[in-house]
């Protein structure tokens, strides 16, 4: 669990604002071309566990964290995006090309 959240959370210490986070078609293809399918199913498991666990301490996965600018819930907003987004291009079933 732990490995696959701080791959999908790293993005946060590069980024000013969660609202400024859009995924087009584009990125449907870099996940795929980033990430082989395992990766991609983990990575959706791990996202569908923190939709049902909102209240846990996301900053507390990593020490790289620790500092980050976001609160909790913005966390959680942006993990919701990235969830949304696999879920409605069904990025965790697609084959690879």
């Amino acid at each position: 669990m732990k490995k696959e959240l701080i791959i999908i959370m790293y993005r946060l210490n590069t980024i000013s604002k969660i609202e400024d986070i859009k995924y087009d078609q584009q990125d449907v293809a870099l996940f795929c071309r980033d990430y082989n399918l395992d990766e991609r199913r983990s990575q959706f498991n791990i996202l569908e566990w923190a939709m049902n666990n909102s209240d846990y301490n996301f900053k507390s996965i990593s020490p790289i964290f620790k500092n980050l600018k976001f609160s909790n819930d913005e966390i959680y907003n942006y993990l919701s995006l990235l969830y949304q987004f696999m879920k409605d291009n069904d990025i965790q079933n697609l084959e690879e090309n």
